[in-house]
């Protein structure tokens, strides 16, 4: 006698089984939830009843997290914008663990939340694997002290940009520091893997020796990042050079084991003694405006010019910072407490504390006008 096939419920609740996922289904008015999988061996629970609403549920979430799935959910419920969300929970073991969630809400005709579907999946061991390779990018395994190597990679070129920098003050001439970031190789790592990626990277740098000269310095300053040291150099032989590598990576791909890869890529770049008098100050300007190049576009060129706009918001900046400074010493520096409010039943749940600055004066300042200048 033939089996009968199982029915489209039994293969999906085994599909979800084997992939570790659970389904849920959250009756917003009245606040119940009904789990589809192992719901029990994903939060650790012998009773289900302890996860059966939205309260119990959200009780369980990590406060720090709570607040942005409470956002999210309200955005979703607002405007039917995409609910994808990231957050720590409290298993039953006591410990938290990361759940990845999707979901997508049914709406009653006066447009209130009726059902919400969605998916949660486990990403703990992702996630740790991610605190890991952060770990090892910053801190060396053994010791952990700093990972020096990224620091030595800065050093060098620092140095070989110290000596530059004495040359042209001595003999009267300019040079160049120019910084070359690839356009969006993050997406080039999502979607061919990050060997790829590396050899996307292997294979800049062997198109920037091809297209400087043979005096020139090229070396990675991070990630990325690529520096080059133009020895003669002045702003119209440096903006030469970085048209030049701008055409010579866009119009020819980087070869890789999976064929070929086509890249942009942005570059900044400074002329000194003229605009910066330190190894220090010509990086940080060239990455300057290597940032302003990534504003305008893929394929641009900025060189470094203080403007008399960034002067005032130079010394914008120094008085702010030296007004934190006494608002420290003073004891200035308060919390002001925001209530995050409960859509369903407008009670407040959570505080989110603000940072502010009050002025001798009495004006209280918020985060945004001091804090970046701050970091």
């Amino acid at each position: 006698m033939a089996r009968q096939a199982p029915s489209i419920q039994t293969d999906l609740l085994a599909a979800l089984n084997a992939a570790g996922d659970v389904v849920y289904e959250w009756d917003v008015a009245r606040d119940s939830l009904t789990w589809t999988g192992d719901a029990s061996a994903m939060f650790q629970l012998d009773d289900l009843k302890k996860v059966e609403s939205g309260d119990l549920f959200h009780g369980r979430i990590n406060s720090e997290d709570l607040k942005e799935r409470l956002k999210r959910l309200s955005r979703h419920f607002a405007s039917g914008a995409r609910f994808d969300c990231e957050y720590r929970i409290r298993a039953g073991n006591g410990d938290f663990m990361w759940l990845h969630e999707r979901g997508h809400a049914e709406f009653m005709p006066d447009g209130r939340p009726l059902l919400m579907r969605g998916i949660l999946r486990a990403i703990t061991n992702c996630k740790r694997a991610e605190q890991r390779l952060e770990y090892l990018a910053n801190y060396d395994d053994l010791t952990g002290h700093f990972n020096r190597f990224r620091l030595r990679l800065r050093l060098r070129l620092r140095q070989a940009i110290d000596y530059a920098l004495t040359a042209c003050k001595r003999f009267g001439r300019t040079g160049a520091f120019l910084t070359v970031d690839i356009d969006n190789i993050v997406l080039i790592n999502d979607a061919f893997g990050f060997e790829i990626g590396d050899a996307v990277l292997s294979g800049l740098a062997e198109r920037l020796d091809e297209l400087t000269a043979a005096s020139d310095i090229v070396g990675r300053i991070e990630g990325d990042c690529f520096g080059l040291l133009l020895d003669h150099s002045d702003e119209d032989a440096a903006a030469e050079t970085a048209e030049k590598i701008i055409s010579g990576v866009r119009e020819t791909p980087i070869k890789t084991v999976i064929g070929d890869v086509a890249i942009t890529v942005f570059v900044g770049g400074i002329v000194f003694p003229t605009s910066a008098q330190t190894s220090f100050d010509i990086m940080s300007r060239a990455e300057m405006a290597l940032r302003q190049a990534k504003k305008e576009g893929r394929n641009h060129y900025v060189v470094y010019q203080l403007t008399e706009m960034q002067r005032q918001s130079l010394r914008q900046d120094m008085s702010i910072a030296k007004e934190v400074q006494e608002a420290l010493l003073d004891n200035r520096l308060v919390l002001a407490y925001q209530p995050i409010v409960d859509t369903m039943t407008g009670e407040a749940r959570l505080y989110e504390c603000l940072l502010r600055m009050r002025r001798p004066d009495g004006q209280i300042l918020p985060a945004g006008a001091f804090v970046p200048v701050v970091e």
